[in-house]
C-alpha cells in the first residue's frame, strides 16, 4: 500500500509538471506555427507580385507592345504588331494559371487582354464601370507604378484582382498614352490556406493602406467578428510582425507586404490551439495512466503473491467452521507461513480429538436421559392395565416390557442399532398401548425389507410415537391412526411418523420448532423430542435431522432424515 501511494504521488506530480511544461511549449509552438504560416502566405504573395512586376517590365521592353501603345505602325504592320503583342501577353499568362495581362490605350479606346473576351476596339476606359475608378485615380496621380486590389477584368468583369499597373506617359506633354497591367486572381490565396489553421479554424484578411478590405478568406467570419478587427490606427507605431492574444476567442498575427503596403491579418481560433493542447494533455494523461496501471498491477501481483498463503488459510478456516473443524490445511511454504501452517494443523488435530470426546460424552448423557423417562411412562401403562384386572393383558404387556428393557439395556454402550430392531421396539410399545386403549388405537408400519438392516440411532421413534398418542389420540373421540413409513430418497433414509389427530396450532408449532433448534424456551414442551433432535445433529452433521409439519385439523407429521448406512 505504501509503495502504491508513493508511486501515485510521484507519478501524479511528474504528470502535472510535465503536462504544464508540455502544454505551454505546445501552445507557443502552435502560435509560432501560425506565425510561420502567415509569413509563408505573405512571401508567396510577394513572389506572385514580383512575377507580375517582372511581366509588366518585360512587356514594356517588347517592341510590339511599344509600337501598339505608341501607334507607330501602318498598313500590314498593324496586324503584326497586334498579333505579336497578343501572343506575348498570352504566353506570359499561360505561365501562371492565376495571372492575366492587359494593354490599355485610352486615346484609341482600345484594350487587349490575354483572354479573348477582354479584347475590344470600342472600349472607353474612362467610362467603363470596371476601370473608371482606378483609371481616374492613376491619371491624376502621375505615378509610374501602382499596386491595387480592386482591379476587375475590363470587359468580361468578375471578381476583383490584385494588379500591378504601369502607366505609360507621353514625354512631350506628360499625357497618359497607355497602361500595362498584370492581374493576379485572389483565388490563389484560397489554395495557400489549405491545411493551415486558417482554412477552417480561423480566417485571413488583407487590408490596403487606406484600411479598405482587399480580401477575406471567410466573409461570414469577417462580418461576424468585425468588432475584433483592429483599426488602422492600432498598427501605427508598430513595425514588423504584430501579435495579439487578447482578441476574444481569437489569436491574431499581422504583418505588412512590401508590395503595395497591404497588411495581412491572420486570426486563429484559440479553441483550435487549445484543442491541440488538450490532445497533448489527453495523450500525456493516457500515458501516465498506463504507467499507474502497470505500477498498480505490479504492486497488486506482488501483494497477492505475498498474501496468498494468508488468504488460503483464511478460506480454510471458514471451511472449517462449516465442516465442524474436520480437515487439514495442505499448504507448502518454507518461510514463517510454513511454520504457522504446521502449528495450525497440530492445533486442528487437538481440536478434532476433543470434539470426538465431547460428542461421545453428549451422546452418552442424552442416552441416559431416556431410561427413567421411558420406564416411568411404561409402568404407568402397565399400572392402568392392572387396575382393570386384565391379567392376560398385563402378562402380554410385561412380555413386551421385558423385550423393551432388553433393547434398552445397551450393555455394549452403543448408540446405534438397525431399523429392524428400532421398529420392533416401537411395535412392543404399541402393543402395550393397544392393550390399554383397545380398538381406538390403529397403527400401520410400512418399510421396504432391503432397508431394515440400515443403521439408525436408538430410541428415535418410540418417544415420537408416545407424544403422538398423548397429545393427539387422548383428546380424540374418534378412531386414531398412526402411520410409520420408511423409505429411501437419494441415498438418504426418510422416516415419516404421521397421525390423524387435531394438529398443532401455528404459533405453538413455531415455538416448538424454535425449541428443537435450541433457539427458544422449553415452556410446557417435554425433553423427549428435543433429545432426538440433538442426538441426530450430533451424530449426523449436515442436511439431516428432525422436522415437524402440522396444521389445525389435519394431524401432525414428524420427518426424520439421516444418511443410508448398512451394517
Amino acid at each position: 500500500m505504501a509503495l502504491i501511494v508513493f508511486s501515485t504521488v510521484i507519478i501524479t506530480l511528474s504528470t502535472a509538471v510535465l503536462t504544464t511544461i508540455s502544454s505551454q511549449y505546445l501552445s507557443q509552438s502552435l502560435k509560432e506555427q501560425l506565425d510561420d504560416q502567415t509569413e509563408q502566405i505573405i512571401n508567396i504573395y510577394e513572389q506572385q507580385m514580383g512575377a507580375l512586376s517582372s511581366a509588366v517590365l518585360t512587356a514594356n521592353n517588347q517592341s510590339a507592345v511599344k509600337a501598339l501603345i505608341s501607334g507607330s505602325y501602318s498598313g500590314y504592320e498593324a496586324y503584326t504588331v497586334s498579333r505579336n503583342s497578343y501572343n506575348y501577353i498570352c504566353s506570359v499568362s499561360n505561365m501562371n494559371q492565376y495571372m492575366n495581362m492587359y494593354l490599355f490605350i485610352p486615346d484609341r479606346d482600345y484594350v487587349m487582354g490575354s483572354s479573348s473576351g477582354d479584347v475590344s476596339s470600342g472600349f472607353r476606359i474612362a467610362s467603363s464601370p470596371n476601370t473608371a475608378h482606378w483609371y481616374k485615380e492613376l491619371a491624376e496621380d502621375h505615378s509610374m507604378v501602382n499596386v491595387r486590389s480592386d482591379f476587375v477584368r475590363p470587359v468580361s468583369g468578375g471578381e476583383s484582382c490584385f494588379a500591378y499597373i504601369m502607366t505609360l506617359y507621353a514625354t512631350s506633354d506628360w499625357t497618359v498614352k497607355g497602361f500595362i497591367v498584370a492581374a493576379l486572381e485572389k483565388d490563389f490565396l484560397d489554395g495557400l490556406l489549405k491545411d493551415t489553421f486558417l482554412e477552417d479554424q480561423g480566417f485571413l484578411l488583407i487590408v490596403d493602406p487606406e484600411g479598405n478590405l482587399a480580401y477575406a478568406s471567410s466573409q461570414e467570419l469577417a462580418e461576424k467578428n468585425a468588432g475584433i478587427i483592429p483599426e488602422p490606427s492600432y498598427f501605427e507605431g508598430r513595425s514588423g510582425r504584430v501579435r495579439d492574444a487578447g482578441l476574444g476567442q481569437y489569436y491574431m498575427v499581422s504583418d505588412v507586404s512590401d508590395y503595395g503596403g497591404f497588411r495581412f491579418i491572420a486570426f486563429a481560433d484559440r479553441s483550435a490551439l487549445n484543442a491541440a493542447v488538450s490532445r497533448l494533455l489527453f495523450v500525456t494523461l493516457l500515458f501516465f495512466s498506463f504507467i499507474l496501471l502497470v505500477v498498480f498491477t505490479g504492486a497488486y501481483a506482488i501483494s497477492k503473491n505475498i498474501s496468498r498463503p494468508v488468504r488460503q488459510m483464511t478460506a480454510f478456516i471458514h471451511q472449517l467452521e462449516e465442516n465442524n473443524f474436520n480437515g487439514r490445511l495442505s499448504l507448502k511454504a518454507d518461510d514463517e507461513v510454513g511454520e504457522l501452517v504446521r502449528s495450525f494443523n497440530a492445533m486442528l488435530d487437538s481440536v478434532q480429538e476433543n470434539q470426538i470426546l465431547r460428542r461421545q460424552a453428549q451422546l452418552n448423557a442424552l442416552q441416559k436421559q431416556i431410561d427413567p423417562h421411558f420406564l416411568y411412562n411404561t409402568l404407568e401403562a402397565v399400572k392402568a392395565l392392572a387396575i382393570r384386572q386384565d391379567t392376560q393383558a398385563v402378562c402380554s404387556a410385561l412380555q413386551s416390557l421385558g423385550d423393551m428393557f432388553r433393547y434398552n439395556t445397551n450393555r455394549d454402550n452403543r448408540s446405534v442399532t438397525t431399523l429392524r430392531d428400532e421398529l420392533r421396539h416401537v411395535q412392543n410399545y404399541l402393543l402395550i398401548q393397544r392393550l390399554r386403549f383397545g380398538e381406538r388405537l390403529c397403527c400401520e408400519i410400512h418399510a421396504a425389507p432391503e432397508l431394515l438392516d440400515c443403521t439408525t440411532l436408538k430410541f428415535i421413534l418410540q418417544p415420537i410415537v408416545e407424544n403422538s398418542i398423548r397429545y393427539a389420540m387422548e383428546p380424540m373421540e374418534c378412531s386414531y391412526l398412526l402411520r410409520i413409513t420408511v423409505k429411501e430418497e437419494k441415498n438418504t433414509i426418510l422416516i415419516e411418523i404421521a397421525d390423524n389427530g387435531p394438529g398443532i396450532q401455528a404459533d405453538r408449532l413455531q415455538r416448538l420448532r424454535s425449541f428443537l433448534e435450541n433457539e427458544g424456551e422449553q415452556g410446557d414442551f417435554g425433553i423427549g423430542m428435543k433429545n432426538i433432535a440433538q442426538r441426530l445433529r450430533l451424530h449426523f452433521p449436515g442436511p439431516y435431522g428432525l422436522r415437524i409439519d402440522s396444521g389445525e385439523g389435519r394431524g401432525a407429521t414428524v420427518r426424520i432424515r439421516f444418511p443410508k448406512r448398512m451394517g
